[in-house]
């Protein structure tokens, strides 16, 4: 089944470059991450501060340590800080879709808030909750038959009780 993006490249080679525009855009973005941690490793190891770093890249001290201070660290044992930016990984070409699959079944996914009644919609969700694989899905960062992968091996449950130990009962059922 075609994609939206598929449906609207009907030019031989665009998909391509489409495909390949994904990957830059996403690249930019993992640079910005990839460029905080530098720093924020870089500074807590006392090689350097932050002024120096600032002074000598010509920007301002305040900007950087925002940009330092607002960066998640990658969780160990992942290529990334959410299952998001494990997906932008992917979509860059920096992790195979064996690495992808993996790491997103293993991911400790919080429980999803429940509701009294129909209004999901002004639910906030944790940082790192299955709807970060969802939302890359619908950027493009993965196909369907990916997702529908993850979704299948880490089965999220959704009830007001342990959801990791229950996710693991559900897969080894």
């Amino acid at each position: 089944m075609a994609t939206e993006m598929e449906s609207a490249v009907a030019q031989p080679g665009a998909l391509r470059i489409v495909r390949e525009a994904r990957a830059r855009y996403v690249r930019r973005a993992l640079d910005d991450l990839d460029f905080y941690r530098f720093v924020q490793s870089s500074t807590r190891s006392g090689q350097i501060t932050q002024a120096e770093v600032a002074r000598e890249l010509r920007i301002t001290q305040g900007g950087l340590s925002k940009g330092v201070n607002k960066t998640p660290a990658v969780v160990e044992g992942f290529s990334g800080a959410s299952p998001y930016e494990i997906a932008q990984r992917y979509a860059a070409g920096d992790i195979d879709r064996t690495q992808l699959v993996e790491e997103l079944t293993r991911w400790k996914y919080p429980p999803r808030p429940l509701t009294d009644g129909p209004y999901d919609d002004l639910l906030f969700l944790p940082e790192g909750s299955f709807e970060d694989v969802g939302q890359a899905f619908d950027e493009g960062l993965i196909d369907m038959e990916t997702y529908d992968e993850i979704a299948e091996k880490h089965v999220v449950v959704t009830l007001g009780e342990d959801t990791a130990s229950l996710s693991r009962n559900a897969r080894s059922a």
